[in-house]
């Protein structure tokens, strides 16, 4: 599973882009692809894994779980 941090992240709009932390390269997340435990917030800066949907040339990051600080998803 690919990992990255969040770069931004709109709440009002729904979606931001993760920077994938191997190939530094941008990919577009919307709100409904997160896994969110109940309290969790997205913010900018927060590490996160991930898949990858593509979708009409365009890749899109799916299943998002929030890390902690050791590098697992937050349960």
């Amino acid at each position: 599973m690919p990992r990255g941090k969040i770069q931004e992240y709109y709440p009002e709009r729904g979606c931001g882009c993760i920077l994938d932390s191997v190939s530094n390269r941008t990919i577009t997340v919307y709100a409904n692809y997160f896994y969110l435990q109940r309290g969790q917030v997205v913010e900018a800066g927060q590490d996160v894994d991930y898949d990858i949907l593509s979708n009409r040339g365009e890749d899109m990051a799916i299943n998002v779980r929030i890390l902690d600080k050791e590098g697992q998803a937050e349960s």
